[in-house]
């Protein structure tokens, strides 16, 4: 209750009176703000790439599947999902509702040890699978065997997608 009291009244809140409140000393409520700002910072990182994990899945396309992530997960409007993807936002929110039909459950964000930065796709003239795939294995230097195995597709089907892309 205190760190949300404290996140929802921190600009207007002086701290001599919160620990007079709720009878916490200096020591603990700096404590609270180095908790604080350690989930700040973890949320502006989780912000900034999608796990891997969320592509596990045989159901939804590649950017159904990045769509869906930034809206459910990061909860995006479809305005800043498609400005993140290069995109507009009409086929964007079309994207999302055909996802959501296909796989009305939530992504696997279960593992974010492999993850690629939303930045990636701004600038890209290729597809999202295209992009992802061409970052994975030009960027994280990765085999067309393990993108497969991180992307849940075939090993050929990576390495057909990457020479199209190069090729553009």
């Amino acid at each position: 209750y205190y760190i949300m009291h404290y996140q929802n009244k921190k600009k207007n809140a002086n701290k001599i009176d919160l620990a007079k409140k709720y009878s916490f000393s200096e020591d603990e409520i700096k404590l609270f703000e180095d908790f604080l700002q350690y989930l700040k910072q973890k949320k502006e990182i989780k912000k900034d790439f999608i796990p891997i994990s969320v592509f596990n899945n045989k159901i939804l396309a590649p950017l159904e599947t990045v769509v869906k992530y930034l809206r459910e997960d990061l909860i995006y409007t479809y305005s800043k999902t498609a400005f993140l993807l290069n995109r507009k936002p009409g086929p964007i929110g079309v994207t999302y509702r055909n996802s959501k039909k296909k796989l009305p459950s939530r992504l696997d964000v279960s593992s974010t040890e492999n993850s690629i930065p939303i930045s990636i796709f701004k600038d890209s003239k290729m597809t999202i699978f295209e992009t992802i795939v061409v970052y994975l294995k030009d960027t994280s230097e990765l085999k067309f065997k393990n993108i497969a195995e991180l992307l849940n597709r075939n090993y050929r089907t990576i390495w057909t997608v990457y020479k199209r892309a190069k090729k553009k």
